[in-house]
């Protein structure tokens, strides 16, 4: 797992888009927080890209999995969105050659979701229903049939408890793969 950014900063989101697409990743998950103008709207919605048509089922199956995965842990919209063509780039551009998701991680508007995104069980949790929902879907494409959940590593420095790096998941890609 790689990160396009480390740090809370506003990066272009082409910058972000030209990064994924120089790593020739075999998913990209862009995680964002929702924000509303009534506080009612509340739990983790998916949104898949719209622009890729011969990558549309490769789009919903990760979805779907990402899904399964957070309905254990918190609210989250059965309904998988797709973008309106073209309009949310992460998932649109058009040089994008792999699937994508971005998940919308609660409501900052909703006291709940506040709550729960403050929490760092919650974002230990978090993480792990993502590396659990990727390691599936990586094992599906693989033809793997049997995953066992992968553990993330305790914090012990006292910082951030949700670091996604490859050493909290270990998976080797695709040597088959090759780059466009």
């Amino acid at each position: 797992i790689l990160l396009t950014r480390e740090h809370d900063i506003n990066q272009p989101i082409k910058e972000k888009v030209d990064k994924a697409i120089s790593l020739n990743p075999d998913v990209f998950v862009s995680l964002h927080i929702n924000h509303s103008p009534t506080s009612s709207k509340n739990g983790f919605e998916l949104l898949i890209g719209n622009n890729q048509t011969s990558l549309e089922k490769e789009n919903r199956i990760l979805g779907s999995m990402i899904s399964h995965e957070l309905k254990k842990i918190y609210t989250t919209s059965g309904l998988i969105k797709q973008s309106e063509r073209n309009k949310v780039y992460v998932l649109d551009a058009p040089q994008i050659n792999y699937p994508t998701v971005l998940i919308e991680c609660g409501y900052l508007s909703n006291e709940k979701d506040l709550a729960f995104l403050s929490s760092r069980a919650n974002k230990k949790k978090l993480a792990q229903a993502l590396l659990n929902a990727l390691r599936n879907y990586i094992a599906e494409k693989n033809a793997h049939t049997s995953v066992q959940p992968v553990p993330l590593p305790e914090d012990t420095s006292g910082g951030q408890v949700v670091t996604l790096k490859a050493s909290a998941y270990e998976y080797q890609s695709n040597p088959e793969r090759q780059p466009n």
